[in-house]
């Protein structure tokens, strides 16, 4: 026979999702812990394929930094790094060793450093009737 809480929630119209909220689907304790072993199982898994995209990312930046010049090694803390700056109406996003922009509009991509501490981008979108955007960030 039901149970009390069966019963009164049989009678409680709309609420059979509230019964199953609370109590699960009806399905048997094994059957849940299955179930939440292989959601977990799941998870693990993700987690161990982002883990080793990330160590061959890891291992093909140590690559290249050993490979690079010293001004390259001694900015490599910037690699992945963007910063962001709202001037008037314009937003500025520059990713060092990557690429620039004003709001969706391309300023360039990475060129290297043009001097100790000079960051520079070129070949931009082109502005209207003139020549490709560029940048150097000081």
């Amino acid at each position: 026979p039901p149970g009390a809480l069966t019963r009164f929630f049989a009678k409680i119209p709309g609420v059979e999702w509230l019964r199953k909220k609370m109590f699960g689907e009806g399905k048997p304790a094994h059957e849940r812990a299955v179930d939440d072993a292989e959601k977990a199982h799941r998870e693990a898994q993700s987690k161990v394929r982002e883990s080793r995209v990330r160590v061959t990312d890891l291992e093909r930046k140590v690559r290249e930094a050993e490979s690079e010049d010293e001004e390259r090694l001694a900015y490599s803390s910037l690699d992945g790094r963007c910063i962001n700056k709202k001037v008037a109406e314009y937003k500025y996003e520059v990713c060092f060793f990557d690429k620039a922009k004003q709001d969706s509009t391309s300023i360039g991509k990475w060129k290297g450093w043009e001097a100790p501490g000079v960051a520079k981008f070129d070949d931009g979108q082109y502005c209207p009737g003139g020549p490709e955007r560029s940048l150097k960030v000081v």
